[in-house]
Parts: structure tokens; sequence; C-alpha cells
């Protein structure tokens, strides 16, 4: 809408009408100095005044802003009521304007003009109202470009209050009603319904942060004036309190409103059902510390609970920076009962935010949570235990070393200390499976819980923790000791003895039995000693563990002593704490040390103890202890004072037969003292070996004679010969004390050997000296084997089932250099396979068992074999 000055002539005229209830739209052309305009006019008319907006004409809903603009005309202009702050040009003819025709009279004083001009523009609050309703259904949407009033002006003729209170509050309030703000999808509400972004200083930049952050929020998303509005939206609204006409709180959204929206949330979880975009809730929570830092508002990251800690929670001002502190730490300082995520800044938190706080460093967390594990409680256990495995994979090993450890039986420490002065045995889980029997012989308050290994299933931890020297992983450990005079005297090898003076060595490796004799009262030796069940267990834990896996009590050492010279000693403490200390229980003595008499109590009643007293490995443990076992098993089967009055004469009658020969006697006595009945076992298995070395020489023959008959007409001899005393009679062809093997030979070819074996097992066996051979002549040896499934030996029995091995020299040779190593490798040596080794006592025998030969020629193909 323009004003023309005085100076230029102008012309205006109406060119159309447009009539709508009491609303009019008049299209006006201005001409000026030739030039003509075009103005559309929304107006409306009633009780001597009309009001009037002028509307642009493209586009048709936009309305023209009335800035500069005199808001009041007496049928002209009265220029001094430009900022007379009203939403629209109001007119009438019945104004009474000042002298100066500057305004009208709208003051204080209670005078007839006065009271006329304010009746008169109280009537436009009702056509002003018209008129917005119509730009509303016309769906113009930039009426904030009215309703931005600007200050309340002073003016000598304005009464400002009269003007706020009869007449701006009373127009605005009723416009409050008209759906007039535009949503972000198009819709059209009103003030009442909208919700309006706004910040004190009106910056644009953070309405729209504002705006875009309320947008976010499901139940403010709709209520939001546009994107492309809210700033103007905001100034009206701004405008509006800073005149005081309206007071509505309720829907102006500040910074403030935010702040309670997200504290009120509590959790991340919750602010999470509250936004349209579940998926951005961080992004969200960084937009709004973002703001609150552009605003100079962090002070109410300390007033308020608006900080996003690592357990989702929003929480106040005592939270730090994570330093990048372990999560599993973090999860086992939890389980502890000290929760530090609940003092740690989300970590997703924008850099900027969280470098304004506190680091909280590691050491500090895993001081503190050790601090809380120290005293051991049953409901911190598995805090307790993930902490150990932590601080192992760490490699922290300064803070394993009096670490609390749940036992079976009580609380001890890791690496001694204390009343716990002995390193603990790992679960026995851990244990190697031969050991894992015997638990019950140790002490159970040093054996740590099998709860760890349902906690850990790490088996590294315990080996680290061994090879930290805090725990065993194992019944028998190594360590440097320094031997005493008793100690050295005991372990001494064959006749030595020690000379007076002082006797100590210096520090020497030696193997041990863990808590064999320590502590006091709980020790292996306190255990068995109480009881024959458990001394008989200890007896098996000696004789089928610990001398096959402790080697170095059969592997004598050189030490150094104080008394100057060198001594031979078995480098095995148990040794000596077996020999001197009483932990055999006796029925009417007590404990007492290792005897035959005292044994003979505990292993009367179990045949297969006594079984294995007689083996190589339990006889020599019993010969170091100063246990002789013919004597053990006499005292064993001797069932009262006769009997072993008997026995003990028997045994001088074959001393006095062998006296010359007392090995002999050992064997006949091993034999005889068992019982009767075994001895006559022994003498019938003599008589068996006789007939069976009567069928082996048959077969040898009939081998014989079968090949001298096939291969005569080609050349070759066939000749028995004697090879010496070293044979197995069980399988061998024998005459006299002497193995025969057939000899085959023509003239321009090499000479074969032919051991004949038979057998009516899966298996036979050779010498050392029959496997040293074939192996030592590959191409020449051969092995014939006859099984014999039933009674009859004839030729045509033994054609059929002999079978020819030719490479039995190449396939033996690998198992004859292992028993030529048997001695530093024996477990080797034993291993299984196609072809065995056999220790018997002092015999050693290879077992070759039926896959090699049953292979071999048959007779006919051996002797294409030989011919072709």
């Amino acid at each position: 809408m323009r004003v023309p000055m005085s100076s230029e002539t102008t012309i205006f005229k109406r060119v159309k009408l447009t009539k709508e209830g009491i609303t009019k739209t008049n299209d006006i052309e201005e001409e000026r100095d030739n030039h003509i305009d075009t103005h559309k006019i929304l107006s409306a008319e009633k009780d001597g005044v009309e009001a009037a907006i002028e509307l642009y004409n493209n586009p048709a809903e936009s309305v023209k802003s009335l800035k500069g603009v005199p808001k009041l005309f007496l049928g002209f202009p009265l220029l001094g009521s430009t900022d007379f702050p009203y939403p629209a040009v109001v007119n009438s003819k019945e104004f009474v304007s000042t002298p100066e025709r500057d305004g009208i009279y709208l003051g204080t004083e209670d005078t007839d003009d006065i009271r006329k001009n304010k009746e008169l523009i109280t009537n436009a609050n009702s056509l002003v109202f018209e008129l917005i309703s119509k730009l509303q259904s016309d769906r113009v949407v930039n009426t904030y470009d009215l309703l931005n009033l600007g200050n309340l002006p002073t003016k000598e003729w304005l009464d400002n209050e009269w003007l706020r209170e009869q007449l701006l509050n009373p127009l605005i309030n009723r416009i409050l009603a008209i759906p007039m703000i535009k949503t972000e999808d198009e819709n059209l509400i009103s003030f009442e319904e909208s919700l309006i972004p706004n910040v004190t200083d009106s910056n644009i930049e953070q309405i729209g942060a504002l705006w875009k952050l309320f947008s976010r929020l499901i139940e403010f998303a709709k209520r939001l004036p546009s994107e492309d509005t809210t700033n103007q939206w905001s100034l009206v609204l701004s405008n509006w309190k800073s005149i005081g006409i309206i007071e509505r709180p309720e829907i102006e959204l500040t910074i403030d409103r935010l702040v309670k929206e997200i504290e009120n949330s509590g959790t991340i979880g919750n602010l999470k059902a509250k936004l349209k975009d579940a998926e951005n809730t961080i992004q969200t929570i960084n937009d709004f510390y973002g703001l609150l830092t552009a605003m100079n508002k962090e002070e109410f990251f300390q007033s308020h609970n608006l900080l996003l800690n690592q357990n989702g929670k929003f929480a106040g001002k005592e939270l730090f920076d994570d330093s990048g502190i372990d999560e599993h730490l973090k999860d086992i300082a939890n389980l502890s009962g000290y929760d530090i995520r609940e003092k740690l800044i989300d970590t997703r938190i924008d850099s900027g935010i969280r470098s304004k706080f506190s680091e909280k460093p590691q050491k500090e967390l895993l001081d503190a949570t050790i601090g809380k594990l120290t005293i051991f409680k049953d409901e911190n256990f598995d805090a307790n235990a993930l902490m150990l495995e932590w601080l192992v994979d760490h490699d922290k090993r300064e803070m394993l070393n009096g670490y609390p450890i749940k036992t079976l039986k009580s609380l001890k420490r890791l690496g001694g200390g204390g009343d716990n002065d002995m390193k603990l045995l790992a679960p026995v889980k851990v244990w190697k499976g031969a050991l894992q029997e015997f638990e019950d012989l140790f002490p159970g308050e040093y054996i740590i819980s099998p709860k760890y290994t349902e906690k850990l299933t790490k088996s590294e931890i315990w080996l680290k923790l061994r090879d930290y020297g805090l725990i065993l992983d194992d019944a028998l450990y190594s360590e440097y000791r320094e031997l005493n005079r008793k100690e050295l005297s005991t372990l001494l090898q064959s006749n030595e003895e020690l000379g007076e003076g002082d006797h100590k060595s210096a520090s020497v490796m030696v193997s041990n039995i863990a808590f064999i004799d320590s502590p006091q009262d709980k020790s292996m030796i306190d255990t068995v000693r109480k009881s024959n069940e458990k001394a008989l267990k200890f007896l098996k834990f000696l004789f089928t563990y610990v001398i096959s896996t402790d080697k170095s009590w059969m592997s004598p050492i050189e030490v150094n002593c104080s008394c100057k010279s060198n001594h031979s000693i078995m480098p095995s403490i148990w040794i000596e704490r077996l020999r001197n200390r009483e932990w055999v229980p006796t029925r009417d003595r007590g404990e007492d040390k290792p005897s035959a008499l005292s044994l003979a109590d505990v292993i009367s009643k179990d045949q297969e103890m006594l079984n294995k007293c007689t083996e190589e490995l339990p006889t020599m443990l019993l010969n170091v202890l100063n246990v002789s076992v013919s004597e053990l098993v006499m005292n064993v089967l001797a069932k009262d004072k006769h009997t072993r009055t008997e026995l003990d004469r028997a045994i001088i009658s074959l001393f006095s037969t062998f006296r010359s020969s007392p090995e002999k006697l050992s064997k006949v006595a091993e034999l005889a003292v068992y019982d009767q009945e075994l001895f006559m076992q022994e003498i019938e298995e003599r008589l068996k070996i006789k007939e069976q070395v009567r069928k082996n020489q048959e077969i040898g023959v009939h081998i014989q004679n079968l090949l001298m008959e096939a291969l005569k007409m080609g050349g070759f001899r066939v000749e028995p010969t004697g090879v010496g005393s070293d044979f197995e009679v069980e399988n061998d062809y024998v005459s006299g004390d002497e193995e025969r093997v057939l000899t085959i030979e023509k003239e321009g070819a090499s000479k074969l050997f032919v051991e004949v074996k038979s057998t009516v097992s899966d298996y036979v066996n050779m010498t050392r000296k029959q496997a040293k051979d074939a192996r030592d002549s590959p191409d020449s040896h051969i092995l014939a084997v006859v099984r014999m499934d039933g009674p009859s030996i004839d030729k045509t029995t033994v054609r059929n089932s002999v079978s020819f091995v030719l490479d039995i020299g190449r396939k033996i040779s690998n198992k004859v250099k292992e028993a030529e190593e048997l001695q530093s490798s024996q477990e080797k040596a034993m291993s299984p396979g196609d072809i065995q080794i056999i220790l018997n006592r002092d015999q050693m025998k290879f077992r070759i068992n039926k896959q090699v030969w049953e292979v071999g020629l048959d007779f006919e193909n051996f002797l294409l074999y030989l011919t072709r």
C-alpha cells in the first residue's frame, strides 16, 4: 500500500470489486505521472469504520507488509501513524484527528473525541478478525508479516495501556484461534494449537536448531510451524511478549523446555521412544549438546541431568570422560559392585563435549576394583574369577601376587604369604587325566575351586599362572634347593656314606610332590597315615603316576657338597620324605615307616596292588625305600605263624640250592611265594614250552622238506643252520639250545635266510638279535610264519598256512633303532603300531602282529619269487 507524496498527482480507479460477506476485494489502478500500478485491497467495513489489507497480485496468497505504511486514515493517511502497532489499515471519516493530522486522539483523558475515536477503532477489531479469517480460508501463509506489530510508540495522543489492554489483547486473543500457521506437512493450525520455537535474542540459527530438535520429537512434530516459517512466527511471538499483549508460555518452545524434555526422559531408551527416528538418537543428543554450547548454556550440564552416561542414563555433573578403559574391565567392576559406567560419559558423545570433563584413568578403575575384591565375598565370585582372567590376559603379574582365590575348602591368596606359604594347585579339571583320580589325597584348602574352570574357559590362564610361579598345575614339580645332611644321606646312590663333618649341598634342582609333608596336619602324609584306604590309594598314586612321570629318581646326578666332595644322589626330595616319615598305617602300631611288614598290612586284601608291586618300576621304588618285594609278598600271603615258619624253611632250602646263583633263586621264589597253585602253573608252563619246541621243530622240518622238494630241480640247496641261543621258545624253530634258520642257496645268487616261526595267536615274537639280523640284512632275511589253528601238524597243513614276509628287515628297522635308544626314549619304543616292542622284565621282544605277515607270500608265490 503506497502513500503518495503531496507533490505528486495521483489518480486511483477501481477496476474490479469482489464481495464475500462483509469482506470485499478491490482491484485498484493507481496512475501517477503516466505510470499505472495495480493494487489488490482486501477490506471490511461496518459501523462507520473500514479495515483494509493489501495483497500481492502474484502470488495472490501473499499479504504485503504494513511496515512504513500509516495505519490510520481520515480519508487520507495520517502520516504520524506509521508506527501504530496494528495489523491492518483503519479508515474512518468520523475520526477526530490531532491538529497536526499525525494521528487521532486516543489519550488518557475522558473527552468526547477520545471516547469516539476509541469506540471506532475498537469496532475495527472485528473487521480485522474477519480479514485474517479470509486470509486463512484463502491459505495465505505469510500472515506473520501483519502480526509482527513492532514496539509500542510514545505519542502524546496515544494511551499505550489502553492500546495494549483494550485494543490489541482482545484482537490477538481472537486471532489465536484462526488456523493460519502452516506446518511441515502443509496443514494450517491455529496459534493455540501450535508450538513456536523461540530464543531470547531471536538468533535465527539457534531458532532453526531448536526447531530441528523439537521436530524429531513425536509429541511436538505436528504442532510446529514449517521450517521455512518458524523464524518469522518466532519473531511474532517475541514481539507480542515484548509489548505484553499475550502470555501463553504453553505454546512457546524454549531451550529450557527442551532441557526438561531430555532430562525427564531419564534414559536413552525413553528418549528413543519419544523420537520419530530412533536410529538417530545419539545424533539428536549430540545436536542438543551442540545447541547448548552455541547458546552459552553449558552451565546446564552442571545443574541438570543431561549428560548421557554409559549405562544409557542422563546424569549430572559428576561424570568423567572415558580414557579408553577396557570394556571387559568395566563389566568386572560392575560385578564387584562398582558401576563405573554410571560415572562415564557415553563414548558416542562428541569429543568436544567430552573434553570439557576430566578423564577417568583405567589404572584408577583397576585399583578401585581390586580394592573391592581384596575382601572375598561369595556374591562377588564372578567378578573375582573374571578379574583373575583379566589380570593374566594383560600380564599384570605384580597385581596377581596376593590375589584372593577360592579353594575347595577355604580362601587363599596367590603366591603365598601370611598363613598361606604354599603355592596352590590348579583346579582338578586342569590336571592330567591320570592324576585327577587322586584328588582326595591333596588338601582341599590348597586346590583352586572348580568354579573357576566353569567360569573361565581359557586353559592358558593356568599355564601363565604356573609360569609366573604363582600356582602348580601338577602334583609333581621341580625346585632349586640346598640339601641338608639328612636329605643327602637318604638320597645317596649305591653304598656311599657321608663322612664326619658338615654336609650341605649347593643349590640343586630336585623334584618333589606337592603337599607331601606340608602343611602340618593337612599334608598327604597326614591324610594317608590315618586310613588304610587312603594309604592304598597313595601307593597306587606312586606306582601309576609318580614313578612314570618323574624320571629323575632313576637318573642320579652329581652335586657339590660343603665337604668339598661330590656326591651322586637321586634328585627327588620326595624319596627322602617317603623313607624317613612314618606314613604307613598299621593295625597295632599306629603309623610306621615303609617296610615289608607295614606295607603288607595295607595291601593284604588287594591282589591287584600286590601284583603291581612285582612290576619293574614299583619293585625299583620299593627297593629304594628299603622294602624287599619278596618279603612283602610273603608277609601278605602268610596267614599265620605256622605258615610263615614253613615258608621261611622253604626259602632257606631254596637258597641253599641256589646259593651260587641267587638270581635264579629270586625267580623261583617269585613264583613260589605267591602260592602253590601259581608255582604249579609255572611248572606246567615249562612243560608246555617243551611241547611247543617239539612242534616248532616239526614245523621247521616240514618247511625245510617242502622247500627242498620244490626247489631241488632248480639247483637250490635248502639246509638248516644254527644261529645261536638267542631265540623265542614260543615261536622259533629250535634244536638243542640253538635256533635253526633255513638257508636257501643257488650258484650265482645271493644266499637267503628263512626264519621259521609258528603261532596260535595273532602275533609272533622276534628277539632283539633276530630283529637286528633282519635289519642288517634286509635283502636276504625272510620271515616265514605258520598259523596253527588246529592240533594236526603235517606237510599239507604247513604248506597251506605258511606266509613269507620278504621285507621284514625293512619293516622292523625303525623299531630296532628305537630299542637301541630305549633307555632315553622308553615311551616312544613302547608306542603302538604294526610292530611293537614288548618289555618283560629284563627281556626285550619285537612283536610282529598279523597285519605284517598275513599279507606275505603263500608257499606257491614264494616259490615263484625264488625261481623268477
